[in-house]
């Protein structure tokens, strides 16, 4: 993560070409993980992008042509809503990296660790599913660790890749913007309608983008169809905002970004959703079962000798472990002392 940011992305590269520059921005994408804030900009996009303000990237605005417009009046929408989009995408990318870095992991351990995980760490379904599996095989004169092991590989084959994939489609993206902004720089620190104006293009361009990256990557489905056989695709078309152009249009076109970028976020949650991490619950529930069967245990052991089921052996320990520490404290406490005191 990058502790200070820089005075600009871009300055310490030397003139390159287009490819070479969404190379670099890639692979800095992939390596800064980061969470997203609120821009207050729209009623209601706060709620969606609220979140405690971290270090990250810094703006593909150099921070010398950021400060100039602060000084010379209130900071230009365009570079609040660029910082969102920004900061939004390399939140989806860090919660994807740290997926990717646990099944990474896990493909990497031990034989024993690999039947481990397929036997006791994905829930009490998957638990049976495996024995049963391991017992079919066993009959059939194979190996069931075997059996486990290879289940295990392709587990982790499938979830690595479905996940490079989204990562990298969002990794493109990120670049993208870096790599658009960064042409486009002159105008997008120009007055607040210019920048405007400037961003929105922009923004609908990469959107687009994005949508070909999506299904070139296998993400096919995401052009549904009705009746008429026409495709609704993921992302909505921004409208063209104008010189002169009515202030409605220009807000109308903003919320369109953020209502983008709310299809990108539930994009990417229902296709990851089955390869995240798994939680704690998954991982544990050997031991959270057995610790529920052994306080239910008890619990029932309790309430059979309690006087709700008309036992009185509750109350007579009770009764006698009020007489033991009595007889206790008299014969090996008070009387020792009085005997001192003699």
């Amino acid at each position: 993560m990058v502790t200070s940011p820089a005075p600009s992305l871009y300055s310490g590269y030397p003139p390159i070409g287009g490819v070479r520059l969404v190379a670099n921005l890639a692979v800095a994408a992939l390596a800064v993980p980061a969470l997203i804030w609120s821009s207050g900009l729209l009623p209601g996009a706060s709620d969606l992008y609220r979140r405690r303000r971290r270090h990250a990237l810094p703006l593909p605005i150099s921070h010398a042509a950021a400060d100039s417009t602060r000084i010379a009046g209130e900071m230009p929408k365009s570079l609040a809503i660029l910082e969102d989009i920004v900061q939004h995408t390399l939140s989806n990318l860090h919660s994807i990296h740290k997926s990717l870095q646990h099944w990474q992991s896990r493909a990497d351990g031990t034989d024993s660790q690999l039947v481990h995980f397929m036997m006791f760490e994905r829930g009490p379904e998957a638990f049976v599913k495996a024995t049963c599996q391991a017992l079919t095989s066993l009959r059939s004169n194979g190996s069931p660790s075997q059996y486990l092991l290879n289940s295990a590989s392709d587990i982790f084959a499938k979830k690595i890749t479905a996940l490079k994939r989204m990562q990298r489609c969002l990794s493109v993206f990120l670049s993208e913007v870096y790599s658009k902004v960064e042409m486009s720089r002159e105008m997008l620190t120009e007055s607040s309608d210019q920048s405007l104006r400037t961003l929105i293009g922009i923004m609908d361009s990469v959107f687009h983008e994005l949508e070909g990256s999506f299904i070139n990557a296998g993400y096919g489905h995401i052009l549904a169809t009705h009746d008429s056989n026409e495709p609704v695709r993921l992302f909505k078309t921004l409208p063209e905002v104008h010189v002169g152009s009515s202030d409605a249009l220009t807000e109308s076109a903003i919320s369109l970004i953020y209502e983008n970028l709310g299809e990108l976020d539930s994009f990417v949650v229902s296709e990851i959703s089955s390869h995240r991490k798994p939680r704690n619950t998954t991982i544990y529930w050997l031991p959270y079962t057995f610790g529920a069967i052994g306080i239910s245990a008890c619990s029932l052991w309790l309430l059979r000798h309690s006087s709700l089921m008309g036992s009185s052996d509750m109350d007579n320990w009770i009764h006698d472990a009020k007489e033991s520490v009595a007889r206790f404290w008299d014969v090996h406490v008070a009387k020792p002392d009085v005997t001192c005191l003699l």
